[in-house]
Parts: structure tokens; sequence; C-alpha cells
């Protein structure tokens, strides 16, 4: 049914779902790994799916941090909050990362986990979720994201690591996961 659902949406808008189907269970590990979710205090998830990542946070992630999760499309966002019942998933934009947390007394995260699409994101949605992840980010956070093979040469993909490279302190790609379909890596920075 999740990936029927991955389907459908992906025929209706390709560009903001990035994907036939949903990413693999080893590929949210590797995702949480690169990320030190069991290290986190609070943590922000941007584009939750199917809450195939949101699901593995959970797993993860200290008793008693802070979890918030955004997801734009609304029956997404539903299924996510469906199977993650105790997280905050927000069925809207994650440039209201920044507020979201401040309702929560919160000065910022400790790392941000994206199912983002950015190599097909339009550029203007891009510069202002990059710098949502800036702002949200505290010293030392940790930005995670992943990218499918085929996309590793593309353009947006180039433009968008040499963004990374040039705003934080580190960076790093990690070995593919070739049972994820298509195979993808994860890509990370730390502020």
């Amino acid at each position: 049914m999740e990936s029927l659902d991955f389907f459908r949406n992906f025929i209706k808008n390709p560009s903001a779902v990035g994907s036939l189907i949903p990413s693999s269970q080893t590929l949210a590990k590797l995702m949480t790994k690169t990320a030190n979710i069991t290290q986190a205090n609070v943590i922000v998830e941007f584009g939750a799916g199917t809450g195939v990542f949101t699901e593995q946070i959970q797993k993860e992630r200290k008793e008693n941090s802070h979890f918030l999760s955004f997801e734009i499309n609304e029956e997404f966002a539903r299924i996510t909050q469906k199977r993650c019942p105790s997280v905050d998933v927000f069925n809207e934009s994650a440039s209201n990362t920044l507020e979201r947390l401040k309702e929560r007394n919160l000065d910022g995260c400790d790392c941000i986990v994206s199912g983002l699409p950015w190599a097909t994101l339009p550029k203007e949605i891009q510069e202002e979720l990059f710098s949502t992840m800036l702002q949200s980010l505290r010293p030392n956070g940790i930005f995670a994201t992943f990218g499918y093979i085929q996309s590793s040469i593309m353009p947006n993909v180039t433009q968008f690591r040499a963004k990374l490279d040039g705003a934080f302190q580190e960076t790093g790609v990690t070995h593919y996961v070739w049972t994820n379909i298509p195979p993808a890596r994860v890509y990370w920075a730390k502020k």
C-alpha cells in the first residue's frame, strides 16, 4: 500500500516526491547513524514522505529528546502520523522549522534529517529551505540527506554539494546503499 501511495504521488508531482517508491530500511538506518540521532536532544526531519526515516528516528532517539517532522504532502503527512503517532508531524513546509522550535521554547536543533529531493526542488524553494536549515542547526549540528546514484552528476546536486561545502565546517558522503531502489548514499554536513 505504501509503495502504491508513493507511486501515485510521484506521478502527480515528480519534482516534489522525487521517487517511485519509499526508501529502504537500510538507507533509513544509514541516515540516522550519519545524523547521530542517538546523541541528539532536538531532531528535525525535512520531508517525512510516508515515514520510513521517521519511524527509524523514533526507534533510535533518546527518550527525552524532541522530534519535529515536516511533510508538505497531506496524504504522506497523514500516513506518517498514523505510522508514528507519538511524533509531531506537521503538514506544512519545513521552512516553518524556526517558528515550530520557538513554540516549544527550543533555540535550535542538533540534527536535521532530510528526505527532500534536493536535486529536483525549484531553486527558490531550495534556497529558502537551505537558509532555514542553517538558521535552525545549533553549532556542531549535523545535516543529513540522501541522493540517488543517477542524480550524483546532475548540475543541481553538484551545486548543492558546493553550497554545503561553503556553509559548513565539515562535509562528506557515505558509501552507496546498493539494496535501495535506486541505489543511494547519504550526504552529510556538520555546522
